[in-house]
């Protein structure tokens, strides 16, 4: 089965280049983070595959991924 070319972007950038971003620097992973951006995938898609990722890499590469994901991408701030 064929996909879009545009489907093809957005997981090649989604799973090789985040996966990668959890064992390189913050600079590296800002721009990975970003790059998600750009190919369709919000904030709830990144925090959802870092979430998953948990058992596999741990949680200080999962903290690490949430918090730069946080900064490049950050949700609403909740009120009180």
């Amino acid at each position: 089965m064929a996909i879009s070319e545009r489907a093809q972007k957005v997981h090649d950038e989604l799973f090789p280049g985040h996966v990668s971003t959890l064992k390189e620097t913050d600079p590296q992973a800002r721009g990975h983070v970003a790059a998600n951006l750009n190919v369709g995938n919000d904030r709830g898609v990144l925090l959802a595959v870092a979430t998953q990722l948990l058992p596999f890499i741990g949680y200080p590469r999962t903290l690490n991924a949430l918090r730069v994901i946080d900064e490049v991408a950050p949700g609403e701030k909740a009120t009180t």
